[in-house]
């Protein structure tokens, strides 16, 4: 997948979904699907987002992402897309009006012949731009738009934002089914203070990137992508009240595998909340309570997940 994160390239004959796509939830998905099922046409598909740096007025009151930029990537790349365009969101971007973002942007620089969004989709200053000026402009610059319903679970409709509630609550069973793929986070491993391989229990430690939301801290069935291969164990998300953490990590225990693993980046994807964090009155203690934690998750790896699919 050819990655772009400038306002200088230029593509042509493309078919382009257009969003923020955080997360790249199942409505994305369907959006994301639909474009890449034009290729046939000789069209190569394009997923245009923007590229929030530092105190972005797009992102309000300290809203953090489902998926950090790098994580995004590779769930695009996955899924098998031919472009990923993260264009840099600057004061001149921001102020552009909806007609030029076409003309000048989508038109000139992705070289736009079809154009896939979602029915209540809105761009360019002030957001005035919608799907009726697409349409409206598409017989002029020599594109044609899809406009795609909401993906609907259990009534309601599919957002980063009803997201965003449900990781906050720890809900990740829910999450993971309006994700289309579990929540996760992939980061380097660093090196801690090797307590749990002391207790018989070692682990693996990831600093979250500072924007990542986070569910709640606790303890999550989890399991870890190596070589290919997943594996399941427990991971948790907190301070380590009981021997302490200068910051929010992600320490995860990883069942059935004791190698050095250290400098690697992995991907840790959290599957079901067990119980919250809590501070221990001794080392052993923790010990029992990890025990308990791992027995646990082994049975819930244990039965079919993901078995209700309510999806419209």
């Amino acid at each position: 997948m050819k990655y772009i994160t400038n306002q200088e390239a230029k593509l042509l004959q493309s078919v382009v979904t257009l969003g923020k796509f955080d997360g790249v939830h199942v409505g994305h998905r369907k959006l994301i699907e639909y474009a890449m099922a034009q290729k046939e046409k000789g069209l190569q598909s394009v997923v245009f987002s923007f590229l929030f740096q530092g105190n972005n007025l797009l992102i309000k009151d300290g809203t953090d992402m489902i998926y950090t930029e790098k994580e995004k990537y590779r769930v695009l790349g996955e899924m098998g897309v031919d472009v990923f365009w993260s264009y840099p969101f600057d004061k001149n971007c921001m102020q552009m009006e909806a007609e030029e973002f076409v003309e000048k942007v989508l038109v000139g620089k992705v070289g736009a012949k079809e154009i896939v969004v979602g029915n209540d989709f809105h761009f360019g200053r002030q957001r005035k731009g919608d799907v009726a000026l697409l349409k409206k402009l598409a017989d002029q610059f020599g594109y044609t738009v899809t406009s795609l319903d909401k993906v609907n679970y259990e009534g309601e409709p599919v957002s980063s934002t009803r997201i965003r509630g449900l990781i906050k609550n720890g809900d990740m069973e829910t999450v993971n089914q309006l994700l289309g793929k579990p929540y996760h986070i992939t980061e380097t491993v660093v090196h801690g203070r090797q307590i749990g391989r002391t207790l018989g229990i070692p682990t693996i430690n990831m600093v979250p990137q500072t924007g990542k939301l986070l569910p709640p801290n606790g303890v999550y069935a989890s399991t870890t992508m190596i070589d290919g291969k997943a594996y399941a164990g427990i991971t948790n998300i907190g301070v380590k009240p009981t021997v302490g953490s200068d910051s929010v990590i992600a320490e995860t225990h990883i069942f059935d595998l004791n190698r050095d693993l250290y400098d690697q980046e992995l991907t840790v994807s959290l599957y079901k909340f067990q119980r919250k964090e809590q501070k221990f009155g001794s080392v052993e203690e923790l010990k029992q309570t990890m025990e308990q934690d791992c027995r646990a998750s082994r049975e819930y790896f244990s039965k079919e997940l993901f078995s209700r699919e309510t999806f419209s």
